[in-house]
Formats: structure tokens, sequence, C-alpha cells
């Protein structure tokens, strides 16, 4: 729905990641095909939600590979979307297909294209075998998942609450991540976190809970609101520059070390 926010949509937003040095994920229901993002320049990811119809997702899968992308992110924490309770609170209430299937045959029917609610741990090597990349699973907050994912073959986990969007209540990512991060520590999977990321220092706290990388949602799609592909380099380029800012004042030269000793998990004893 990134066209909401600019006309191109997440070509825009890709010559943006591009300019900043980074990277993108894509979902697989972007209404901007594939094929527009080779041209950013931009290493980017499609982020999959599996669908009833598995042939629908065979299909962007394929345009996804062939368009250049480097991974595949399974977002497993949705098999329905939350509504919160609340009428008119559900995404479908306030789009149409012309917003979402930009990258398969003509426009599928509304239930084909849900999403799969029976996913098991098994469509990770589904998911590996159909495209030969590598996969990264999405929504995860327990250390018992963390490894069972990572032995079913992620080669990385996105500790995520889908943005506080699906479950209110929902634990915080910062507070799951120190979990997730212990409980694949040593065998090569790598993890990554999203959520309430607004400031170079909140980063800085994230690499030091044992993340690898972070990603930004709501912030990119206000910059590419305001100022297109050039707020989205700006954004990116800001929050480089107060992670690098962060690190110089708490004396870490390298990203290796940014330990959790940089940070109070509890507070200080009192008197």
């Amino acid at each position: 729905m990134q066209r909401r926010a600019d006309p191109e949509g997440e070509a825009a937003t890709a010559r943006g990641v591009a300019r900043a040095g980074s990277l993108l994920a894509v979902t697989s229901n972007t209404a901007i095909p594939f094929s527009a993002l080779p041209a950013s320049g931009a290493p980017w990811w499609v982020q999959v939600y599996v669908a009833r119809d598995r042939s629908l997702t065979v299909e962007v899968l394929e345009r996804a590979r062939a368009a250049g992308a480097r991974a595949v992110v399974l977002t497993a924490d949705t098999p329905v979307i939350g509504s919160h309770g609340r009428p008119g609170a559900h995404v479908a209430d306030f789009v149409g297909p012309e917003d979402l299937y930009g990258n398969v045959t003509g426009i599928p029917a509304r239930e084909a294209a849900e999403h799969a609610a029976d996913l098991t741990p098994d469509v990770i090597a589904w998911l590996g075998e159909q495209t030969g990349l590598p996969v990264v699973v999405k929504g995860v907050l327990r250390g018992d998942d963390a490894r069972e994912f990572a032995a079913a073959g992620a080669s990385g986990l996105l500790v995520s609450n889908h943005g506080g969007r699906q479950l209110d209540g929902l634990v915080p990512t910062a507070w799951a991540l120190p979990e997730v991060a212990e409980a694949v520590a040593g065998t090569g999977t790598e993890v990554y976190v999203d959520g309430g990321l607004r400031r170079g220092t909140h980063i800085l706290a994230a690499l030091a809970l044992g993340a690898r990388a972070v990603f930004v949602g709501r912030p990119v799609l206000w910059a590419l609101t305001v100022a297109g592909d050039g707020g989205v380099a700006r954004l990116l380029d800001e929050l480089t520059g107060e992670l690098a800012e962060a690190m110089r004042l708490t004396g870490a030269l390298s990203l290796d070390q940014v330990e959790r000793d940089l940070l109070w998990t509890a507070l200080p004893p009192v008197g």
C-alpha cells in the first residue's frame, strides 16, 4: 500500500534505500511489479504472506526471484488480520485488489488470496525449495519457537509483533529480543528486530540485546509521504548518523563492541 504514500510506491522507497546503502523487504501484497525494483540498485528481500491458494504464492515467489530478490521473509504471525474488536479497524475495509496484487496474473478472488491459517515450520523448507533463497521467519517472540524455526532451516529470525497491530497486549519486541537471540546463539541463525525504533539510541539498544540488524516500517512511510525517495534516504542516513554518535558516546569503536553491558536491564538499587 505504499502507493498511498507515493505514486511509485515501493519503487520510490527502493531508490531511497539504495542511496542510504541499506536494504528493504517488499511485501508480496505490493501493487508495484517486482520488475520495477532492480533499477533502484537496492538489495531487497520478498516478504511473503502464504496464500490459501499456494499457486498464487508460487507465482509471486517466481516473479520475485526473477527480479533479483535475495531472501524470502515468511510472515508467521497473521493467520488472520487482527481487528482489535473494533468495526472498521480491519485493513480490508480500506484497500481493494488494485492495492495488493501487482505480481499475480489477474486479480484473484479474495478468498483464494487470504492468508493460509494452517502454516507449520515445514513451510520454511517449502519456501526454500521453491526459490533456492534463504528464508527469514518474521513474527518470532519466543525462544522455543526460535529454536524450532532454526532447526527447520530458517537462516534468520525477525523479532516482531507486527507493529502492535495484531493483538493487544503482545510483548514488546525489546523484551522478547534477548530470549530469541539467546535461544539460537551459536547456530549461525541471524536475528533481527523491528517495532518502535525511532532513534539511533534505540538501534544501539537493539544491537546490544542481540540483534544483527533492525528494520523500520512506519517512519519510512512517513518519510515517503513527505519527501519521496529523498525523504527515505534522509531518514535512514539520520538513523545511521545517530547510531554512530551513540556508539561514540558509549565508547563502542565498532559494532562488535556493542554488547549487553552498555545497557541497564533493571532499575539500579536505591540507597
